[in-house]
């Protein structure tokens, strides 16, 4: 259901959120009026504590990058998985090339996105080292939609505390091996 809301600086306020705010402030001025600055003290407090849960809520951003989910909190990007807050590297990323791109366009698009390269791995995933002050999950988005790599996503920082979900997890043999030294 489509409700019209009323807008006061920046911030939507739906007319029955108003109406609460406006019946609990109405009680409040009734309820102290013979004490006009207790009231005025419980205005100020309604009004701060609106004012701080928009900020909040203002402050706040999210978005989905490969199925995943970022919020950005405070200027600091979160990956969410499984309810645990895993904080995004701000000054690494990791892509993978797909197969068909050479050297030189490599180089093109790391000199794009004024990357540098700290390491690559056997399998051709690149840890990129990318410039202060920039949004590590912009860098990403412009890898993904160079249309040249298989993977593009930022690096966190965190530790997963769940047992993968490989079937022959316990059969592995570094698990169990307690007696090596």
């Amino acid at each position: 259901m489509y409700h019209q809301k009323d807008v006061v600086g920046q911030i939507a306020i739906s007319p029955s959120i108003k109406d609460k705010y406006s019946y609990l402030l109405n009680k409040l001025t009734q309820k102290h009026s013979e004490d006009k600055m207790k009231a005025s003290n419980l205005k100020i407090a309604v009004i701060a504590m609106t004012l701080l849960s928009f900020t909040a809520i203002a402050n706040a951003q999210t978005i989905y990058l490969n199925n995943r989910q970022y919020d950005k909190i405070d200027d600091q990007w979160y990956q969410i998985e499984n309810g645990y807050q895993y904080k995004v590297n701000n000054s690494i990323i990791t892509v993978k090339f797909q197969s068909n791109v050479n050297q030189s366009q490599r180089d093109a698009v790391n000199q794009a996105n004024d990357c540098e390269i700290i390491r690559v791995n056997i399998l051709g995933y690149y840890d990129l080292e990318i410039p202060e002050n920039i949004d590590p999950l912009e860098v990403v988005q412009d890898y993904i939609n160079s249309g040249l790599v298989e993977v593009a996503e930022p690096n966190t920082i965190g530790e997963y505390l769940e047992v993968p979900n490989d079937p022959y997890y316990s059969n592995q043999w570094f698990h169990h091996n307690e007696d090596d030294g």
